[in-house]
């Protein structure tokens, strides 16, 4: 059977500047551990990622963390779309990144 690592990018920020509440957080971790019974973070600990993209003529920057879960099958799980949409209201983003990529185990 595949397995999938599916990456999640969460913003720390609103887009206001204001921290996003740590119970967010929690609540996300939590809701993965339970469905698929394990979680990494990238980075680690309490660092973070930046992140540029350009919207019109502004350069936005933003601060993430990835939430990882590994996932055994194929990427049609309809899952994701939903959850994609219950975090896009949690963290109040127009769009939240998941990335799904192939686990070649050695």
């Amino acid at each position: 059977m595949p397995f999938n690592n599916y990456d999640i990018y969460l913003p720390l920020n609103y887009n206001n500047g204001q921290l996003i509440e740590s119970e967010k957080f929690k609540i996300t971790k939590d809701e993965l551990i339970s469905r698929f019974g394990g979680l990494s973070t990238i980075p680690g600990g309490s660092a973070f990622i930046e992140g540029w993209w350009k919207r019109g003529d502004i350069i936005m920057k933003d601060r993430i963390v990835i939430y990882r879960v590994q996932v055994a099958g194929e990427y049609d799980d309809p899952f994701w779309p939903a959850y994609k949409e219950i975090l896009k209201q949690r963290f109040n983003q127009q769009e939240i990144l998941i990335q799904i990529h192939p686990v070649n185990n050695v």
